[in-house]
C-alpha cells in the first residue's frame, strides 16, 4: 500500500496550511497538546504519533490486530478501538512519552466470544 496524506487546515475558514504523507492514514484523533495520533500501519498494527508539522513523535503503539478508530477524551488519554481478533477499545495515558495502558474495555474477541 502506497502512503497517504494527513492535511492539517486552519479555523475558522479550514484554509488548508500544509500536508504530510504517512504509511496509510486510516483514523486519526488531536490530544489536548495538539499532536496527532494516527492509525498508520498498513497492516493496522499500530498507531503513530506525529506533531502538527508531520514529523513522527515518539510514543508509538504497536501490537493490534486491526486498529479500528482512535480518539481522544477530556482527560487526554488516547482511546484505540482495535477490530481484530481483540474486539476491544485500549485506554492509554502519558501520551507525551512511553503510552502506558492503562484500561481495556470489553471482553477479549467480543460479545461473540462469550
Amino acid at each position: 500500500a502506497g502512503a497517504t496524506a494527513v492535511t492539517v487546515h486552519a479555523l475558522p475558514a479550514l484554509t488548508r496550511v500544509r500536508s504530510f504523507a504517512v504509511r496509510r492514514a486510516a483514523s486519526l484523533a488531536v490530544d489536548g497538546a495538539g499532536t496527532l495520533w494516527v492509525a498508520d500501519d498498513p497492516t493496522g498494527a499500530s498507531v503513530g504519533h506525529y506533531d502538527r508539522d508531520g514529523r513522527e513523535l515518539p510514543g508509538r503503539i504497536d501490537g493490534f490486530a486491526a486498529v479500528a478508530a482512535v480518539a481522544t477524551d477530556e482527560r487526554g488519554r488516547l482511546l484505540v478501538a482495535d477490530g481484530g481478533r481483540a474486539q476491544q477499545v485500549f485506554v492509554y495515558e502519558e501520551l507525551g512519552g512511553t503510552a502506558r495502558r492503562i484500561r481495556t474495555i470489553g471482553i477479549a474477541g467480543g460479545l461473540s466470544s462469550s
